[in-house]
């Protein structure tokens, strides 16, 4: 349980990140690599967001940008 959740950040983090490997590091120990990695060609682009509490890596959500529908893939490949 988490005593003072004000002391907690969350930041985007790219595979330049200093810190990238510690992640993958958690990642691969949670079996979640799959999903860190999985790419699609309607995927328009991924963000990694990290929590963390001081030096400590508590979490992380992965999402991708992607159109919904037909008529939106063909507008969004566009932009």
């Amino acid at each position: 349980m988490l005593n003072n959740p004000t002391d907690i950040t969350v930041e985007e983090w790219h595979p330049d990140h200093t810190r990238w490997s510690e992640l993958l590091a958690l990642v691969t120990e949670l079996n979640q690599m799959d999903w860190l990695n999985f790419t699609a060609e309607w995927h328009h682009s991924s963000h990694v967001l990290v929590a963390q509490r001081a030096s400590e890596i508590l979490g992380f959500l992965r999402f991708v940008i992607q159109a919904i529908g037909p008529a939106r893939i063909a507008s969004f490949r566009s932009c």
